[in-house]
């Protein structure tokens, strides 16, 4: 078994792979733009391309690098060593703030998916232990809600990110029920049964599902499942 000190050092050392990962992204990102606007002037048109491909498929490298670490931080540092890790410096001080930071509309639905995939490790392996004191849960919650409810102004929020979102959500419900507010719930229910609606009538050009075909829907439906058991953890009801 892990001493607490060693724990520390595994956070800190995955929390600097993904910082370092999305420096790079960071870096690719703007020498292809650089290129693409240096490029646009003649014959150049190949190049532009090719540097553009170039950055999206490292940007597709970097972002399997954060995954592959938000996967290890989640499930194997918090679930084997929860409370030696929820205790430590580096996860109140560090990793957390980071994960809150991840979910903020700025950095797009994929920085903010890999912020809420990793805030979902933490509800499923810390917080709904009890591990974790109310107020860093309730810190959960308003990241969480905000991005299901008022994400979509800021960036479009995908089925995925939905998903994700609901079913934290549903984990804090039924550990810390008056925590959660039910009209997100039954907010997010409404617009789910709205696109199902548009769908179902073939309504052509703007609907979200549409768009997606069945197999989105069928994420959007996943996601309005958890809604709709989170809903029922908060009114005592078990389905």
């Amino acid at each position: 078994m892990l001493s607490p000190s060693q724990v520390e050092s595994l956070i800190e050392v995955g929390l600097q792979v993904i910082k370092e990962s999305i420096q790079r992204q960071a870096v690719t990102a703007a020498e292809a733009k650089l290129e693409e606007e240096g490029g646009g002037g003649g014959g150049g048109g190949g190049g532009g391309g090719g540097g553009a491909a170039d950055a999206l498929e490292t940007d597709g490298e970097e972002a399997n690098i954060q995954y592959v670490t938000a996967d290890f931080l989640g499930t194997a540092v918090l679930r084997l060593f929860g409370r030696a890790a929820v205790t430590s410096d580096a996860f109140l001080n560090k990793l957390l703030p980071f994960f809150f930071q991840l979910c903020e509309s700025g950095g797009g639905a994929e920085r903010a998916k890999l912020g809420v995939f990793l805030l979902d490790d933490v509800l499923e392996h810390v917080v709904c232990s009890n591990l974790l004191l109310r107020s860093v849960a309730d810190n959960f919650v308003e990241r969480l809600a905000t991005i299901l409810v008022a994400g979509a102004n800021s960036w479009e929020l995908d089925a995925e990110l939905a998903q994700a979102c609901t079913h934290g959500l549903e984990l804090v419900a039924g550990s810390f029920s008056t925590m959660v507010d039910s009209t997100v719930f039954i907010a997010f229910i409404n617009k789910v049964e709205n696109m199902e609606r548009e769908a179902a009538g073939g309504g052509g050009g703007g609907g979200e599902g549409g768009e997606r075909g069945e197999v989105g829907i069928e994420q959007w439906r996943c996601a309005k499942l958890n809604a709709e058991r989170g809903l029922a953890a908060l009114q005592n009801v078990f389905m």
